[in-house]
């Protein structure tokens, strides 16, 4: 869950508004010194970032690896956005982590998800919608398993 919500956040911005002045460091010769004074309203790119290749290595790949135990240690805490960030970070984060997992595990113990013809792969944005939307819409079908994980061999 967590490698899709970096791969396909649903807010692919955060905005936040600084509270005190923030001074930004040059880090290349020809750069100057830059300060954001409070009431400044700052867009930090979420979807660019979990797409940076400096903070995930082929980041346009699909590995829930990325997030196993051994692993997740790894990620630099705030480059990873699916809830926010901060004090503003979203609250109900472990509930809806918890929500999906029962959701998934309920779907995938008794049916397989499969494509149909009508299911777009690779999945292509949406360019009608600020939110991180399918332009072909949600299409999959579902076949029951039998016995928790067997599949019937007439389906």
């Amino acid at each position: 869950i967590s490698e899709i919500l970096r791969l396909w956040s649903p807010i692919p911005v955060l905005f936040r508004v600084c509270a005190k002045p923030f001074l930004i460091v040059p880090s290349l010769p020809h750069e100057k010194e830059v300060t954001i004074e409070p009431g400044t309203e700052i867009i930090i790119p979420s979807f660019a970032i979990h797409r940076n290749r400096k903070y995930f290595k082929n980041p346009d790949k699909f590995d829930p690896e990325r997030f196993n135990d051994k692993n997740k240690a790894q990620i630099n805490l705030y480059t990873y956005h699916a809830f926010g960030v901060g004090p503003r970070f979203c609250i109900g984060n472990r509930f809806a982590l918890m929500v999906m997992k029962t959701i998934m595990f309920s779907i995938l113990s008794r049916f397989q998800i499969v494509p149909v013809k009508k299911t777009a792969i690779p999945f292509v944005p949406s360019k009608n919608s600020v939110l991180l939307r399918s332009a072909h819409g949600y299409w999959f079908g579902l076949k029951r398993r039998q016995n928790g994980n067997q599949l019937k061999n007439d389906e």
